[in-house]
């Protein structure tokens, strides 16, 4: 928990077994986040504040609960991806520090998508499909969580090598069980717009999947950050354009 979220967790001392198991409890990490930007959601409605303020600090929440992490893997994902430069270079100008121009314009939109999607969403005021919203990046982080115990590393260092390499079935048996009651969770709360926003992301996982493995020779921790923020993102979008379907209860 200690490193998908910037919320103090107890530290215990460094040990194979406890990083093994660590994908699994990485849809915990969005249930903390979800739940901080529930409650600040909640008193800025009691205090009157706008729309536009409360999606602001919605965002704002959720990215500074998981230290931005995911975003800075968009960003690399999105220099190495436009740089059209080969397997090798894209992998190394993931690893670069540094920024470039495609990961300022890519993370722009992406926010920009993200502010238009939630300010719908409350306008709505439709409790259930702003809890849906927040949930979501529970659903969203188990299914990167299985991105990145399903493929091989693409390289032999690094989050996701470390990860998975001595993952154990059972972390990745709870890390499936914890998709399949976070997309239920969706579902119900959100109805046909939950059905589309979620048949939608396990379309882009199996693109994603064969994408990664055949241009980079399996996954990355930078790779899994850039999913899980389309994924995410995206599903945000689906559930302010298809808020209108009918509900079912």
């Amino acid at each position: 928990m200690s490193t998908f979220t910037v919320i103090p967790f107890p530290q215990y001392a460094f040990h194979p077994v406890y990083l093994s198991w660590s994908l699994a409890f990485f849809p915990f990490a969005g249930l903390v986040g979800a739940a901080l930007a529930g409650v600040s959601l909640y008193v800025l409605r009691l205090l009157g504040m706008s729309i536009f303020f409360r999606a602001v600090t919605a965002l704002v929440v959720l990215i500074l609960s998981s230290g931005a992490i995911h975003l800075d893997g968009f960003a690399d994902t999105c220099d190495a991806l436009f740089s059209r430069q080969d397997r090798r270079v894209q992998l190394k100008i993931m690893r670069d520090p540094h920024i470039g121009v495609y990961a300022v314009i890519g993370t722009m939109l992406l926010l920009l998508m993200a502010l238009a999607a939630w300010t719908v969403i409350l306008a709505t005021g439709r409790t259930l499909l702003i809890l849906a919203s927040l949930l979501f990046g529970v659903f969203s982080r188990s299914l990167s969580g299985l991105y990145s115990a399903s493929l091989p590393s693409a390289r032999r260092e690094g989050m996701q090598h470390a990860f998975r390499e001595k993952m154990p079935r059972k972390a990745k048996g709870f890390l499936v069980v914890i998709l399949l009651l976070s997309t239920l969770a969706v579902v119900a709360t959100a109805h046909w717009s939950g059905v589309i926003a979620v048949m939608l992301s396990f379309l882009f996982f199996l693109y994603f999947c064969r994408f990664s493995a055949r241009a980079f020779g399996g996954a990355t921790g930078d790779l899994a950050g850039f999913f899980l923020s389309v994924t995410e993102v995206g599903g945000w979008v689906v559930l302010s354009l298809m808020y209108a379907l009918p509900t079912w209860y």
